[in-house]
């Protein structure tokens, strides 16, 4: 009798409120303070020169395609240390090119946010660096080596702006007075 009065307590005591939090939990990025805006990270350089891609206006495409938006987006360069009252992601994007003589140029886009973190995992008891991605979306860009640059950037921004409405979709909702 007291294990089934136990149980039952645990059920309703303690079971409820933990469903209920998994139930209720916050969005992925809920009350992101900041967002840092990464030089775009090209896997193939030779490639990634052949077609006409540069960091730096790269970049640029993505912090415009910000403005205006909610999104918090500082690019890397100007980015003060971090704070601990403010919670930081990194928008990491990332291109794969491919130069094909008969096809021109070839490019997959990956646009991550994501944070590190240290954790400990039971049984062995020793720090953990992980990376939490929070919203991850690609595109493949294909195009005349004279036309990549400007369609690489055309997607990023496409990218950017799908970031933009994940951002604001998961941010609370203002409380008028």
């Amino acid at each position: 009798m007291k294990k089934g009065f136990f149980f039952l307590l645990f059920l309703f005591g303690l079971g409820a409120p933990l469903s209920a939090n998994a139930q209720n939990r916050a969005p992925a990025m809920f009350g992101v303070g900041e967002v840092v805006v990464d030089f775009p990270v090209f896997a193939d350089a030779e490639a990634s020169d052949r077609c006409g891609l540069e960091r730096t206006p790269l970049l640029e495409a993505l912090m415009t395609a910000f403005k205006g938006t909610s999104v918090p987006a500082v690019a890397a360069p100007d980015a003060k240390p971090p704070r601990f009252d403010r919670v930081r992601l990194f928008l990491a994007p990332r291109v794969f090119s491919y130069v094909d003589e008969a096809l021109g140029c070839v490019s997959w886009l990956d646009l991550d946010a994501q944070s590190e973190a240290s954790v400990v995992v039971p049984p062995v008891r020793v720090p953990r660096s992980v990376t939490i991605v929070y919203w991850h979306d690609g595109a493949r860009v294909m195009s005349s080596r004279a036309a990549h640059a400007r369609k690489v950037s055309e997607m990023l921004t496409a990218l950017a702006h799908g970031f933009a409405q994940r951002y604001q979709i998961d941010q609370p909702v203002p409380v008028s007075r």
